[in-house]
C-alpha cells in the first residue's frame, strides 16, 4: 500500500519516469510474492494502466490493461469478475474514450456495470458506473435506452432491503 501511494503521488506530481519504474518493480515483486494472477498483481499492473493513461500513452495502457482482464479470468474462473476486474473495464472505458471511441467505451461501461451488480450489488459504486454508461448512452444518442436503464436499476432493492 504504502508503494500505491508513492507512485500516486509521483502521478500527481507528473513524475511518470520514476512513478513508472516504482510501478514496473511492484508488478515485479507482488508477482513474485503472490503470482501473475493475483489481485495484488493485477492491481499493481493497474498502477502502470493509469501512468501510461496519464502520458495518453494509450496503447500502452489498453495493451496492460487487456492483460489485467485476461489475468484476471485466469485466477478467478466462475467467480469472475472481481472488484479489480471492473475497475480494470472502466479503465478500457476510459481508455477508449479518451481516443474518440464512444461505442467502445460504451461497450466496456456495460461490462463494468454488468460486474459490478455483480460484485458490489446496488452500491455507489455501481451507481457511479451507471452515471457513466448514462452519459456514454447520450452520447451515443441513445436517450431511450438510458432512461429504461437508469428507471431499472433504481427498481432494484437497496442493500439494506436485499
Amino acid at each position: 500500500q504504502l508503494r500505491r501511494t508513492l507512485i500516486a503521488l509521483l502521478r500527481r506530481d507528473r513524475d511518470f519516469s520514476a512513478a513508472e519504474t516504482l510501478s514496473i518493480a511492484l508488478v515485479h515483486s507482488s508477482e513474485q510474492a503472490s503470482g501473475q494472477n493475483h489481485m495484488q498483481t493485477r492491481l499493481a499492473m493497474s498502477e502502470l494502466v493509469h501512468i501510461y493513461n496519464d502520458q495518453r500513452d494509450y496503447s500502452r495502457a489498453t495493451n496492460i490493461c487487456e492483460e489485467v482482464l485476461r489475468r484476471s479470468m485466469l485466477d478467478l474462473g466462475p467467480d469472475y469478475p472481481d472488484s479489480r476486474c471492473v475497475y480494470a473495464m472502466e479503465d478500457m472505458a476510459e481508455l477508449c474514450d479518451s481516443q474518440g471511441n464512444t461505442f467502445q467505451s460504451e461497450f466496456w461501461l456495460r461490462k463494468a456495470f454488468s460486474g459490478a451488480l455483480k460484485v458490489w450489488g446496488k452500491s455507489p459504486s455501481t451507481t457511479h458506473i451507471l452515471d457513466k454508461l448514462v452519459c456514454a448512452l447520450l452520447k451515443n444518442e441513445q436517450h431511450q435506452e438510458s432512461a429504461l436503464l437508469r428507471q431499472g436499476y433504481s427498481s432494484l432493492p437497496d442493500l439494506e432491503e436485499a
